[in-house]
């Protein structure tokens, strides 16, 4: 018997860190890898300046995607995605990006 203890990776993101974006309604998503368990798309959760954003999300066992249905104002955008795979093991990942009109 095998037990899976590396948890999933969340090998790619955008907007990057730090940069600032001339659109007040970005993309944000965020890519996963997985050894030899695979993620749980309805463990993927997505939260932008403090407000849980998932139910408005495209998930997959690959990746969650974000477009924002309202125009956010000039500033930082704090982002934070979590996934676990289907062992348990949990990823985060935060980030922030500037948003200037």
């Amino acid at each position: 018997v095998s037990v899976a203890t590396e948890p999933p990776g969340i090998i790619d993101f955008a907007p990057d860190n730090g940069t600032t974006v001339n659109n007040t309604r970005p993309s944000i998503y965020a890519t996963f890898s997985s050894g030899t368990v695979q993620v749980n798309p309805s463990s993927e959760r997505i939260n932008v300046n403090g407000h849980d954003v998932t139910s408005s999300a495209m998930r997959s066992p690959r990746f969650i995607h974000y477009t924002p249905g309202i125009d956010y104002p000039t500033g930082p955008m704090h982002i934070i995605v979590s996934v676990s795979d289907a062992a348990g093991n949990i990823a985060t990942k935060s980030w922030t990006f500037f948003i200037r009109r």
